[in-house]
């Protein structure tokens, strides 16, 4: 999700897994990445 709202993991309900602070020319944006679960590892 990328947004210019500094408190959105409060609204979307959960913490980001990984989140960044980009700009979009002089505009703060936040880059949040909401990850499911790990798929599961191949049996050997």
């Amino acid at each position: 999700m990328i947004t210019s709202y500094e408190d959105a993991e409060r609204y979307f309900g959960r913490k980001a897994d990984k989140n960044r602070k980009i700009y979009n020319g002089m505009l703060k944006t936040y880059f949040y990445q909401f990850q499911g679960p790990k798929p599961p590892r191949p049996k050997k």
